[in-house]
């Protein structure tokens, strides 16, 4: 990620991405308490931004490689991860462990940055006028019910509802 003034070194991504995400988030439920907690979460990022801006580049943050390749396994095996023991299992970590090393290095818990990705896959598809069920399989539930209740409580509206008023936009 560059800015005009400060770049960030891809390893020290996770915590930009954790608050970016987490204020696009805020800012589509739109309610009274989400106000609050996304005007707090602006002000962690920024803080956060200043913090590294007066890093000299020998103290730059760094994400260590495991880290870095678990993520990147996450990304690219959305659609085929169904639970945190998959992927502790293929990198040989206890599934505690790796929950703790992810929640470390991201400030997100894994399942739910997991059940994020796959919501956001699926928003971008119902957004580019896929019907549910393609954005189902796309979001890698295994389950129409389970994605369905997933959607909803990220969203705070069913997959149909949003697409329906994506569409009226």
């Amino acid at each position: 990620m560059k800015t005009a003034c400060l770049e960030i070194l891809p390893e020290a991504q996770g915590m930009f991405y954790y608050y970016l995400n987490k204020i696009q988030y805020i800012s589509e439920t739109r309610t009274d308490e989400m106000v609050l907690a996304m005007n707090a979460c602006i002000l962690q990022f920024f803080v956060l931004l200043s913090e590294k801006g007066r890093q000299n580049s020998k103290s730059v943050y760094h994400l260590p490689q495991n880290i870095v390749q678990i993520k990147s396994y996450i990304d690219d095996n959305l659609q085929t991860i169904s639970t945190v023991g998959e992927i502790s299992a293929h990198f040989h970590y206890s599934r505690e462990y790796l929950s703790r090393l992810f929640r470390q290095y991201y400030n997100i818990n894994i399942s739910e940055y997991i059940t994020r990705q796959k919501i956001s896959a699926a928003k971008k598809a119902l957004e580019s006028g896929s019907r549910v069920t393609e954005a189902f399989q796309l979001s890698g539930y295994h389950t129409m019910s389970s994605f369905i209740s997933a959607f909803k409580k990220f969203v705070n509206m069913t997959p149909s509802e949003y697409r329906k008023r994506i569409s009226d936009t």
